[in-house]
């Protein structure tokens, strides 16, 4: 997942037009049979601008402070040019729509000019897919793309990662991995479907 951060940071995907719903090249494995990642376009240009300021968004895989942290030391290292300043405003436990409710006292205030996002995993609620799980994500992540682009605020979508295994630490979490990973798979094309519609960079997290 770091990898993928940093590489999206590097060479930003922006969505162009419209794009067949073709899905990515999968292992020839059982397992994958039920997840369709939708194929991403390929990268396009970069987007940081000298003198950004880096808004890294997410629940608790943010807040954690290991690739928030990568971000910033590659940024800061290897493109002093640009000076670009970064902060984390990863949220413990966070779904998309809790970001929504305190973007603009706790994000927005501090003037970002380019944001990235991660959110899914929490709101896929650890159970296999429902209409509404997928619903509520597009709404809310539509909003928050929406009201960055009205502060002017450039955005790069990121999508949920997957899971390796069932999380014991989530007493509700039902179903199996295969089910939890194709209802995160659901909620990654959702992001790419946001992504194009919006007319924002999107960074796949979930597929290599």
């Amino acid at each position: 997942m770091r990898a993928k951060i940093l590489s999206a940071l590097s060479c930003f995907v922006i969505i162009h037009g419209s794009f067949a719903a073709t899905l990515e090249t999968k292992p020839n494995d059982p397992y994958f049979a039920r997840i369709e990642p939708i194929k991403a376009p390929a990268t396009s240009r970069l987007l940081l601008k000298k003198g950004d300021r880096l808004a890294i968004i997410g629940d608790s895989i943010t807040e954690q402070k290991l690739y928030s942290r990568m971000i910033e030391t590659y940024l800061t290292v290897c493109t002093p040019e640009l000076e670009i300043t970064a902060r984390q405003y990863g949220w413990s436990g966070e779904r998309a729509t809790g970001f929504l409710a305190r973007m603009t006292n706790d994000c927005l205030r501090f003037d970002p000019t380019i944001a990235t996002t991660c959110y899914g995993m929490n709101d896929h609620e650890y159970i296999p897919y429902q209409e509404r799980i997928g619903k509520t994500y597009r709404e809310k992540q539509t909003a928050i793309v929406d009201s960055f682009k009205a502060n002017r605020v450039r955005v790069i979508l990121g999508s949920p990662g997957p899971v390796g295994k069932m999380p014991s630490w989530v007493r509700t979490a039902t179903g199996t991995v295969a089910d939890l990973n194709e209802n995160l798979c659901k909620l990654r094309n959702i992001d790419l479907e946001i992504a194009k519609t919006e007319r924002v960079a999107f960074a796949d997290v979930f597929w290599p």
